[in-house]
């Protein structure tokens, strides 16, 4: 047995040896704790991405549906007609296809106002202003004013269109009794 094995403090002057040589050696000189925290940051950025690209795809869903709903919507004034001029010696006929109509509309409208809504209103002032006046045409003037509101805050381009979504805005709030 040598000297250093047989003394406790040996052992200790050899252990503290260590731990000196151990502190020497900075944790950024280690190329291990490098390794991991260079991995730990890519795994961070790389669930941030995914977040970041989950949450851009669900928007661009939810303007997809929102195009689609308005593209509905946009063709039952034209389906209302058709209806009309084609059933108009059977009002029986007439009176249950105008309800499925209309139950089809306010599905429609209530869907595209609650895709406006999860979107925070950041949409086309022609989407707002459609599902506006599908309100109004369903008989919603209170949320109606809502998105005609939307419509003309974010009314932009041709002043016919402009003109039109404040047409639209007025007539609700005159169909609502409000000042």
């Amino acid at each position: 047995m040598t000297e250093d094995e047989q003394h406790p403090a040996g052992r200790r002057s050899s252990s503290s040896r260590r731990s000196d040589q151990q502190r020497e050696r900075s944790w950024y000189k280690q190329p291990s704790i490098l390794v991991a925290a260079l991995a730990l940051a890519v795994s961070i950025g790389s669930a941030v991405i995914t977040v970041l690209n989950n949450i851009s795809q669900t928007q661009n869903q939810e303007y997809q549906q929102l195009f689609t709903l308005v593209q509905d919507l946009n063709q039952i004034p034209s389906q209302r007609v058709t209806l009309q001029s084609t059933y108009a010696g059977n009002p029986t006929q007439l009176r249950i296809l105008g309800g499925q109509l209309l139950t089809a509309e306010i599905v429609d409208v209530q869907e595209a106002a609650q895709i406006i809504d999860a979107l925070n209103g950041q949409v086309a002032s022609e989407e707002a202003c459609q599902v506006g006046s599908s309100l109004v045409d369903a008989g919603f003037y209170s949320p109606s004013v809502r998105y005609l509101s939307i419509a003309v805050s974010r009314a932009t381009g041709f002043p016919e269109t402009a003109a039109s979504t404040y047409r639209e805005w007025a007539e609700a709030l005159y169909d609502l009794d409000e000042p």
